[in-house]
């Protein structure tokens, strides 16, 4: 299935205007992509963080995904950042942060309209969105109300779940990490409207993160969508996430509007 993203990404390459690679900070993988389209002005933004337990893929596999946004004349940012455990998971969150930060500085070079941004993210992707939910942007000098909504697709929330993992060999998460990013237990402070998604095909557990995380956020009356994608798994949905005829999709894109 991945040979079968980064084919189908190699391909939408081709297609997008863009570019590749920028530096958005010292970290070796802190490089984003943007596509956009040359002859519109102000376009919404829509930011897509990658997952893989974070500590492996690369937003190289998940070009194609820039497809239904870009031929709705909305801004496409992909973004990569550190791997674990070369970082902690609070260094990544951090990471993606200056990425933001970045896309709002420099947002208008792209035709892009700063003040209108979607944000998504698939598995550790959708966690790393949710850590957004609970930042203090004013630090950074950012009104938070140019967040029109997120999506949350097939996520992990509970990290602490992961100390108990055969995989955190790799991840190297530690207990006060794990305890200090749960997002079960923080208080998301930037309201918008939430999807939060997740494939039909997917273990129980998995499917049980994602209706725990819906139940915390509506607990803070957050505005939620849940969205049961049938016949996929958790490494499906990417690719099916590129078409524009998907519920997903078509609801990411309505937020932009």
């Amino acid at each position: 299935l991945l040979a079968k993203s980064k084919n189908k990404a190699s391909k939408a390459l081709k297609i997008l205007n863009g570019h590749t690679d920028f530096k958005y900070g010292i970290g070796k993988l802190q490089t984003l992509d943007v596509f956009y389209k040359k002859n519109f002005a102000k376009m919404p933004v829509h930011i897509f963080i990658h997952g893989g337990y974070w500590r492996a893929l690369d937003k190289s596999y998940h070009t194609h995904m820039a497809l239904p946004f870009y031929n709705s004349n909305i801004v496409f940012f992909n973004l990569n950042y550190d791997l674990c455990p070369s970082v902690t998971l609070s260094d990544i969150k951090n990471q993606i942060i200056e990425a933001i930060v970045w896309i709002i500085k420099n947002g208008k070079k792209f035709n892009a309209d700063i003040n209108n941004i979607v944000l998504s993210g698939h598995s550790a992707g959708a966690h790393l969105v949710s850590l957004l939910m609970s930042h203090n942007w004013k630090d950074n000098d950012i009104n938070v109300n140019i967040f029109k909504g997120a999506g949350l697709i097939s996520g992990i929330y509970d990290t602490e779940l992961v100390l108990n993992l055969e995989i955190n060999k790799e991840i190297n998460l530690s207990d006060s990490e794990a305890l200090k990013n749960n997002t079960l237990k923080i208080t998301p402070i930037v309201k918008m409207p939430i999807i939060l998604a997740y494939g039909d095909q997917e273990p129980k557990k998995w499917i049980q993160q994602t209706t725990n995380y819906r139940a915390w956020l509506k607990k803070n009356e957050y505005n939620t969508t849940l969205i049961k994608c049938n016949n996929s798994n958790h490494f499906s949905l990417i690719d099916s996430l590129a078409k524009k005829k998907n519920k997903i999709i078509e609801k990411l894109i309505s937020y932009s509007k």
